[in-house]
């Protein structure tokens, strides 16, 4: 990895072989957005890249992407740090990819989309949002496990927060408003877009990651500098983001017949520290006491436990679930299985090389790029990591017992969150702070 600068951009370059492909991705922090405005900023690349540009129709644009290009797609990310885990990342990336002899080409594209993006089609603007409210209206119920993890994590931390108002059930009753103004004020919603592009698509929010050959790397580097100067140079101050916590412990009622079943704590907020033997921990309970109880006793779809490193955010998850209140039981034995553990060492050699497996996953060049940059934006290191597999490998039975005492202060004090069958879920209303319906 190299860091560059042009102008106020930063550049991180990968010299890694492409097979003389240019993989770049530029990312745009979101900063400078309001708070009132973050449920904007996930459908902001969506439009940019879906509603043409003043020169060319999307249609036009399509089309010239698929004649020179590999294509460019869209995404948001973010994450909290390694130093501060209240502070949030927010980007915007468009990852794009060509042939060394195209890069031009995709270069014309950035530039036309950051320089000469409209919102002015009103009949496509209504399309993209209704489009994004049904996909989202479609995917609550079948996969209730992440809406679930999303709102539990909203109740721990900051980051979890923005990221529920991002890609929660918060963001789909915005999606729902959004719906009702543009059909009926579509200029306006145009506007509110437009002030969070200004605000988005400037020369200091631009982070440009290069993964390509060194030889290929003079090439790029001058086109970037023509698209650092076809954003807009003007400094827009850093929001301070009002991301408040509050634990609601909601049940989010349905006509699904299944439930999704989640509790969850801030780790770090127990005052825990983390070492790589918790990846242990966490694979025993997916692949053994999660999955006899849950799965195989319960009769559930599935059952997971995850933990943001990053937050501290930790939840157990259980996936198209017939249960209710027994799953939560499952949950509040952890500490008592993890008390009388016994594991023979090939067990637990057997699950160390899982987890080891899982560290370091092959990846093509792109992905390498990808990941680099991430871990450059959070501040995870090379030694961090070293740090972590070391611990991870020379965990014993004993450090897994360790964990009991932290999951009965979960079972004492954890958050509750659950998405399924209504009468299921009002028949174990006490379970829960309120019952809130998800489709009205």
């Amino acid at each position: 990895l190299e860091i560059k600068r042009q102008g106020d951009s930063k550049i991180l370059f990968h010299d890694l072989f492409t097979n003389d492909i240019a993989y770049i991705q530029i990312g745009f922090s979101t900063h400078s957005v309001p708070n009132q405005m973050i449920p904007y900023i996930p459908l902001l690349a969506t439009l940019i890249m879906g509603m043409g540009t003043h020169k060319h129709s999307y249609i036009e644009i399509s089309k010239l992407m698929g004649m020179h290009t590999g294509g460019i797609r869209n995404s948001h990310f973010s994450s909290a740090t390694v130093e501060n885990r209240q502070q949030v990342l927010s980007y915007v990336f468009f990852n794009g990819k060509a042939l060394m002899e195209k890069v031009d080409n995709l270069f014309d594209l950035f530039d036309e989309l950051f320089g000469e993006y409209s919102f002015d089609d009103t009949k496509r603007l209504v399309e993209i949002i209704r489009s994004s409210k049904a996909d989202m209206e479609d995917s609550i119920v079948p996969h209730g496990n992440h809406y679930v993890s999303a709102r539990l994590q909203s109740y721990q931390s900051r980051l979890g927060k923005f990221d529920e108002l991002t890609d929660g059930i918060t963001y789909y009753r915005f999606l729902e408003q959004l719906l009702e103004s543009v059909e009926k004020n579509p200029t306006e919603v145009a506007d509110q877009f437009r002030q969070v592009a200004e605000r988005v698509f400037t020369r200091k929010n631009a982070l440009f990651n290069v993964t390509s050959g060194k030889k290929d790397y003079p090439k790029i580097e001058k086109r970037i500098a023509g698209t650092v100067n076809v954003l807009s140079d003007k400094t827009w101050a850093s929001e301070e983001w009002d991301l408040k916590t509050i634990s609601l412990n909601e049940g989010f009622l349905t006509a699904s017949n299944v439930q999704h079943v989640g509790k969850g704590v801030n780790l770090y907020d127990l005052g825990f520290k983390y070492s790589g033997q918790f990846e242990i921990l966490k694979a025993l309970l997916r692949t053994g006491f999660l999955w006899d109880k849950v799965r195989v006793h319960g009769g559930a779809y599935g059952s997971s436990n995850s933990f943001d490193f990053f937050t501290g955010d930790y939840s157990l998850i259980s996936y198209r679930d017939p249960n209710l209140t027994e799953t939560l039981g499952v949950y509040d034995e952890i500490a008592d299985f993890l008390s009388n553990l016994d594991l023979s060492s090939e067990e637990l050699t057997k699950i160390i090389i899982g987890c080891v497996g899982k560290m370091d996953p092959p990846l093509t060049s792109d992905r390498k790029g990808s990941a680099s940059m991430i871990d450059h934006l959070t501040g995870r290191t090379h030694e961090l990591r070293q740090k972590f597999r070391e611990e991870l490998l020379s965990t014993q039975l004993e450090d897994l017992k360790g964990y009991a005492p932290l999951f009965e202060k979960i079972r004492d004090g954890g958050n509750v969150c659950a998405l399924g069958n209504e009468d299921k879920l009002k028949k174990s209303k006490s379970v829960f702070g309120e019952l809130v319906k998800v489709f009205h």
